[in-house]
């Protein structure tokens, strides 16, 4: 049997998170309960493994490093899917000191390390944590657009100063251009890069750890009234879809391949709190199946080929999406849920 080639998956193992970030597209910031374990969904994916080939793998949450069997999921994945190149755990980094075995874990099973850091401070925390978990000696790169600075400096250029696009072309410019250009404008490419690029540290064993920093979220998938209800919200699903940020994170979630992770995350929330909805929108959100092992070869198929596509489901995101500041803390917002559900 070929295998059908889906390109980018992420296998979501935990709704639980220590943080309350402002906007999570995952409803993370609130006390939303419910972890998946390994042993209970590891079958599902050797059937999976059969059927799919994957491009580009993701374990995320939530945190998942606050599921007990995070480092099986890493082995279980590694082992079904040997092919893949590209395998990320994405994590906030705050728990870096407490992930048991994590070094070894990634040399086994060659996934690397995206940490999502929030605030200036935990970036330069979470750094300093991982120099002291990777071997020396460690390679540092940055991977950054420029295009931004580049602006800076054309606005600040005289006509006489040579073009600059790259840093070399700043470090090739005369001594008093850089001088004015960091001293005076204030717009140094190398604190630039620092500040905005992708931070990638690589050890002597290839043990990698990618580190971005984050100041914005955007609009989250449901609105919070301020009455312990939600609401969703009613789109032109073609406008909500072409500016979702989400619409290729594609989501494995207890065993089953969804579109992403609003029509896979969204009826677990609505379980554990009250979200507003009309009859016909509850009936629309419950319509969505999503793909399951049991489909066949052609049915996966025909699923993987629409899995970039909008779909009904989409009206129940925002069609605008607005940048919000990130206000991350460890003190989850309060909101009574209808009824108490143990993290299992």
């Amino acid at each position: 049997m070929n295998k059908i080639l889906l390109d980018k998956v992420e296998f979501y193992i935990t709704n639980v998170c220590n943080y309350n970030c402002t906007d999570c597209n995952r409803l993370n910031n609130y006390q939303f309960s419910g972890h998946q374990y390994w042993d209970d969904y590891k079958e599902y994916y050797k059937e999976w493994s059969k059927k799919l080939s994957l491009g580009d793998i993701a374990i995320l949450g939530g945190e998942p490093t606050l599921n007990k069997t995070l480092n099986d999921w890493m082995y279980g994945i590694s082992e079904l899917w040997p092919d893949t190149k590209i395998k990320h755990v994405l994590t906030n980094g705050t728990r870096l000191g407490y992930w048991k075995d994590v070094y070894q874990t990634l040399c086994d099973t060659k996934f690397a390390v995206e940490v999502s850091t929030h605030g200036r401070k935990k970036y330069e925390d979470t750094v300093s944590q991982i120099e002291d978990i990777l071997e020396h000696p460690i390679k540092r790169s940055y991977d950054c657009d420029l295009t931004q600075w580049v602006n800076a400096y054309n606005n600040v250029k005289d006509h006489s100063w040579p073009s600059c696009s790259t840093i070399d072309d700043f470090h090739n410019l005369p001594d008093d251009i850089q001088k004015e250009c960091t001293e005076i404008h204030n717009i140094d490419p190398d604190n630039f890069v620092e500040n905005t690029g992708t931070l990638k540290l690589v050890d002597k064993n290839g043990v990698e750890f990618i580190v971005k920093y984050y100041e914005m979220f955007v609009t989250a998938p449901l609105r919070y009234n301020f009455d312990d209800t939600f609401s969703v919200y009613n789109s032109d699903p073609t406008q909500a879809h072409n500016v979702c940020i989400s619409k290729h994170c594609h989501h494995f979630v207890r065993g089953k391949l969804y579109k992403c992770h609003h029509v896979a995350l969204l009826p677990e929330f609505e379980k554990q709190y009250n979200v507003l909805m009309t009859d016909d929108q509850r009936n629309l959100l419950h319509s969505y199946t999503p793909a399951t092992v049991n489909n066949t070869q052609a049915e996966l198929q025909e699923f993987v080929n629409d899995i970039k596509d909008v779909i009904p489901q989409c009206s129940l995101c925002p069609s605008t999406l607005v940048d919000v500041p990130l206000d991350a803390s460890t003190e989850k917002l309060k909101v009574k849920k209808k009824i108490s559900i143990s993290n299992i």
